[in-house]
C-alpha cells in the first residue's frame, strides 16, 4: 500500500460520524498529500541531477567526494541554499587553485563549487563554513591567480536576485561574474543576453554601463526588495523577468598580481629612431592596481655572452611625445620617477644606433609569490635594424637634409626635425644665424632674436580627413606649451597636438616668472 492509498484509507467516512468533518478533513489530507508530492519531486530531480554529475564525473576519471555533511538539509526542512550548484557532489574541476586563504571569503571553506568561466576569468561559488552566506569568487582564467571576492547573505540573495564580482582593466570595461538563485534562466547584461548554466553567468560590460541586470525565468516574480517601490517587471520571450541592481555583497577585495607572474611585452624588432608601444601584462592580460613601474626604463645591446647598457629611455603614456633617448654615459642624468601603471600600452623612443640585439629593461613594483611587496626587473629582447627614415624634401629646399636632427616626436611617429638654414637660402647678411625646422612637409625658419621676441611658432596642418596637427616650438625659456587651451608635455622645447578639428587652435607659451606670449 503507497502513501496516497493509506491516506484515502484514513479519511473514508465511517457510520455515524459528520459528513461535512469527515469532508473537511479529507481535504486537509489531499492537501497535505499535495505538498509532499510536489517536496518529493523536487528532492528526488536534486538526487537524480547529482547522481548524473557523479556519473559524469567517473566516466572522465574524475575524483569527487560526496557533499559535505553541514551541506544537509535538515530533515522536513526547505534546502539551506537557493542555488543548486552549491547542492551537486564535488568534483576536480571545484578546487580552488593555490592557497583558499588568498581569496578573501574567510578562513573556514565550507562548499566551493566551479560556477563559470569568462574570456578573462573564472568564477567559484563558495560556501563559507563560519557563516550563513554565499560567495563568489574570481581568479584568473587561465592561471588561477586569485582576484578577489564578493560575498553576501544567502537571504540576501533570495530576495536581490544577483550576486555580482566586477573586475575592470585597463581598455575601460569591466569582467562580471553572476549568480543568481534557481529559476532564473537567462541574464540581460548591458543588452547582451547571457544563458545562465548551474545558476552563475559571465559577460563584460563598460564601466560606464548601468549596473543593472534584467533577471528572466521562472524565479523572477520571487524576488523582491525588503522596502521601497518594487523593480520593474516585464516579460522577455514569454517568461517572467525583473530587472534588479547588482549585488557586489561586501567590500571588493582584489589580491595583488604577484611579480613572478608579470612580463614585459615589446615589439619583436623596430627601426632605429622610431617610437615603440611597451606594456607590463600578466598572463591573464590583466594588471591590478597594486603594480607600478616609473618612467624610466634602459636600453641594453647584446654584446657576446653580455649585455651592456646603451641608452636611458623615458616610459610616457601613449596620449604623450615621448623624449628622446639618452645616451647612458650621460654624466649626472637624472629623471623625475613618476609612478606609471595598468596594462595599457605606453612608448619610448628608441635612438638612432647601431642595428643588433637589444633589450628594454624596466623595474616595477609589486608583490612576490608570498604577497609582500618588492621590485622586479622586467626585460624584453627586440631587434634594432636600420632607420630607413630621411628628412622629407621640404616645399621651399630651406633644409639642408644632410645636418637635420630629430628634436621631437609625437606619438604617431611624425617628426619635427631641426637643420641651419643654408647660406643660400639665407637673407643678406644672416648667415649662419636662422635655424629651419621642418613638420609634415611645411618649413619654418628664424633667428635666435626673432625667436625670443614671438615667444614661438606654430606648425599647423590639416591631414586630408580635416583633422588638425599642430607642433610648437617654444622659445628657450620656456616652462609650459598650452594648445587650445590644454597643457601639453614639452620635450626639447616642442609639444604636439593631434585630432582638433575645429580649426587652427590657440597657442600659448608659458615663460619663468609666469609670463605668457600668445602666438599668432
Amino acid at each position: 500500500m503507497n502513501v496516497e492509498d493509506l491516506l484515502r484509507d484514513t479519511v473514508t467516512p465511517r457510520a455515524g460520524s459528520d459528513p461535512a468533518v469527515e469532508e473537511r478533513v479529507r481535504r486537509e489530507a489531499m492537501a497535505a498529500l499535495s505538498r509532499m508530492r510536489r517536496r518529493h519531486r523536487v528532492r528526488r530531480a536534486v538526487s537524480v541531477g547529482a547522481a548524473a554529475a557523479g556519473v559524469a564525473a567517473i566516466a572522465a576519471f574524475f575524483v569527487f567526494a560526496m557533499p559535505r555533511g553541514g551541506d544537509a538539509p535538515a530533515p522536513g526542512s526547505e534546502p539551506p541554499l537557493p542555488v543548486s550548484l552549491l547542492q551537486r557532489p564535488e568534483r576536480a574541476v571545484d578546487r580552488l587553485p593555490g592557497d583558499p586563504a588568498r581569496y578573501g571569503v574567510g578562513a573556514a571553506l565550507g562548499t566551493v563549487r566551479f560556477a563559470v568561466a569568462g574570456d578573462r576569468l573564472r568564477f567559484y561559488a563558495v560556501r563559507p563554513a563560519d557563516r550563513d552566506e554565499i560567495c563568489i569568487v574570481a581568479t584568473t582564467n587561465p592561471g588561477g591567480r586569485p582576484r578577489g571576492a564578493a560575498c553576501n547573505t544567502i537571504d540576501t540573495l533570495r530576495r536581490v536576485g544577483a550576486l555580482a564580482f566586477l573586475y575592470p582593466d585597463a581598455t575601460g570595461r569591466q569582467d562580471v561574474g553572476i549568480i543568481v538563485p534557481d529559476g532564473i534562466d537567462r541574464i540581460v547584461l548591458n543588452g547582451a543576453t547571457l544563458t545562465v548554466s548551474g545558476n552563475a553567468a559571465a559577460g563584460t560590460m563598460p564601466l560606464s554601463a548601468s549596473p543593472t541586470v534584467t533577471l528572466v525565468g521562472s524565479g523572477a516574480p520571487d524576488i523582491t526588495p525588503d522596502a521601497g517601490p518594487d523593480w520593474p517587471r516585464s516579460e522577455v520571450g514569454g517568461a517572467p523577468a525583473v530587472t534588479v541592481p547588482l549585488s557586489r555583497g561586501g567590500q571588493l577585495t582584489n589580491a595583488p598580481t604577484p611579480l613572478d607572474d608579470l612580463r614585459l611585452i615589446a615589439p619583436a624588432s623596430a627601426p632605429a629612431g622610431t617610437v615603440v608601444a611597451i606594456r607590463v601584462a600578466a598572463p591573464s592580460g590583466l594588471v591590478d592596481g597594486n603594480v607600478s613601474f616609473g618612467v624610466h626604463a634602459t636600453l641594453d645591446r647584446r654584446d657576446g655572452a653580455a649585455w651592456v647598457p646603451s641608452h636611458h629611455l623615458t616610459v610616457t603614456p601613449s596620449a604623450d611625445a615621448p623624449a628622446p633617448a639618452v645616451p647612458a654615459n650621460t654624466p649626472n642624468y637624472a629623471w623625475v620617477d613618476i609612478g606609471l601603471g595598468g596594462s595599457a600600452p605606453h612608448r619610448v623612443w628608441l635612438p638612432s644606433v647601431a642595428p643588433g640585439t637589444y633589450r628594454i629593461r624596466m623595474t616595477v613594483n609589486g608583490s612576490s609569490e608570498a604577497g609582500t611587496p618588492g621590485f622586479r626587473d622586467l626585460t624584453a629582447e627586440i631587434a634594432i635594424t636600420p632607420d630607413p627614415v630621411t628628412p622629407p624634401a621640404s616645399a621651399d629646399g630651406l633644409i639642408d637634409r644632410t645636418t637635420a636632427e630629430v628634436v621631437a616626436m609625437d606619438s604617431d611617429g611624425a617628426r619635427v626635425w631641426r637643420a641651419p638654414a643654408p647660406p643660400e637660402a639665407s637673407p643678406p647678411g644672416t648667415a649662419g644665424e636662422l635655424t629651419c625646422w621642418l613638420f609634415l612637409g611645411g618649413t619654418d625658419c628664424t633667428g635666435a632674436a626673432d625667436l625670443a621676441r614671438t615667444g614661438g611658432f606654430a606648425m599647423t596642418y590639416a591631414d586630408a580627413d580635416g583633422t588638425w596637427r599642430t607642433a610648437v616650438v617654444a622659445a628657450p625659456g620656456a616652462t609650459a606649451i598650452r594648445i587650445a587651451g590644454r597643457q601639453r608635455l614639452m620635450v626639447n622645447g616642442v609639444a604636439f597636438a593631434s585630432g582638433l578639428s575645429t580649426g587652427r587652435p590657440d597657442v600659448e607659451v608659458v615663460f619663468r616668472g609666469g609670463a605668457v606670449k600668445r602666438l599668432r
